[in-house]
């Protein structure tokens, strides 16, 4: 097996294998023609709950397929997420498409796309996959065996690996045991795992280590406790994140504000240029950063932020 890459609390999808190949698709209101007579992921009829896990913070976000744009020479779906348990709000998170062939390709913000599943593996085939929301390399994949699993009153076929990560497997329809757009998650100190996935509202799976397909976003997880002179909040209506910091304006200093995300890179660097600064996190994937305020040569204040 592939050496681990990051901590994560592995979470199996089901217990029980099945003979036989997966069977008729859905039929979903959104799904495309396939040719492979199988169950397509790209379904505006589905949604996903994936459960995302950091020290001691545990919360989840729903994920969906909505409306179709063309870029290039190929159209595709946008992918949304939301922490709302009412499910009114939803944040654009990048973009799927799935050809004829069983592949399903994710595109995110930045233009980068890779092949994230290809569901026309069998035993010994390799695969060379890349998704570049969550693991900044590409992966050559192995298969060690197919079966399948019965699900949704059907047969979907299981592709295992001899070295994914965490011991990732894919389900047809349904994708990753991490989620739809994680598949081969690879970064450091934060895990996500599906916890429920639902066909035309109906819940066809549940992870039986979750008690919940839903788990609240904590109010507060940062490091420090507030203080009169630092504050770093993040407003999740706009995606943007609010730093306090009084002392930029008092003392005359220069304070800057660097943000990294859990792979150690710095992705934000700036100065703080008053007491009320706002900075814009459209373009950050989703997941939990390091903020930190530095006044000169000296770290200040140091908190967690979870962008979704």
């Amino acid at each position: 097996m592939k050496k681990f890459r990051f901590l994560i609390l592995s979470a199996l999808l089901v217990h029980g294998f099945c003979n036989g190949q997966s069977v008729t698709p859905s039929g979903g209101a959104g799904q495309i023609t396939n040719s492979l007579n199988y169950d397509a992921i790209v379904d505006t009829a589905n949604l996903w709950s994936v459960a995302i896990e950091y020290m001691n913070i545990r919360y989840s976000l729903y994920c969906k397929i909505g409306d179709t744009i063309t870029i290039g020479d190929h159209v595709y779906h946008k992918v949304y997420e939301t922490n709302d348990s009412l499910q009114s709000t939803w944040f654009f998170n990048g973009y799927i498409r799935e050809n004829e062939s069983g592949e399903v390709y994710f595109r995110e913000n930045s233009g980068e796309e890779g092949l994230i599943y290809s569901f026309n593996l069998s035993a010994n085939d390799s695969v060379i996959v890349y998704n570049a929301d969550v693991c900044p390399e590409f992966d050559t994949l192995i298969v060690s065996a197919t079966d399948s699993v019965w699900l949704g009153e059907r047969y979907r076929k299981r592709i295992f690996f001899y070295n994914s990560n965490d011991d990732d497997f894919w389900t047809e329809g349904i994708g990753s045991k991490f989620g739809l757009s994680y598949s081969n998650y690879c970064y450091i100190g934060c895990s996500y795992h599906l916890i429920c996935y639902y066909e035309y509202d109906t819940l066809v799976y549940q992870n039986p280590d979750y008690e919940s397909c839903y788990y609240h976003l904590p109010e507060s997880i940062n490091n420090n406790e507030p203080s009169e002179s630092y504050r770093i909040n993040y407003n999740a209506t706009d995606r943007t994140i609010v730093i306090n910091c009084s002392d930029a304006e008092t003392t005359g200093l220069t304070y800057h504000l660097s943000i990294f995300n859990l792979m150690g890179n710095e992705i934000y660097h700036g100065k703080l240029m008053n007491n009320n600064q706002t900075i814009s996190t459209s373009h950050f994937a989703t997941g939990i950063y390091l903020v930190n305020i530095i006044s000169p040569g000296n770290l200040i204040y140091r908190s967690k932020i979870l962008i979704y």
